[in-house]
């Protein structure tokens, strides 16, 4: 539920990032214009990435039971 919740998250913030979608919103959503510069919702989308990326890095180790299966899984993931 937790990674339904951040990539929503992260999906909303990489719309915003974008000047018409934000233009939209900020005459919707009270407060939102503070922000002024859309593209400082990268920085959020970006950090919701990561966020998913270690969720899906997480739940592949644990599904690797074995010490051997897990140190193949990093070497794959790190090139």
């Amino acid at each position: 539920m937790r990674s339904l919740v951040s990539s929503l998250i992260a999906i909303a913030c990489l719309v915003l990032a974008f000047p018409l979608p934000f233009a939209t919103a900020a005459r919707l959503l009270p407060g939102l214009y503070g922000m002024r510069v859309p593209a400082r919702f990268v920085q959020l989308a970006g950090l919701g990435l990561a966020l998913l990326a270690a969720r899906g890095l997480d739940a592949l180790l644990s599904r690797a039971r074995q010490a051997a299966a897990r140190a193949v899984v990093v070497a794959l993931l790190c090139g």
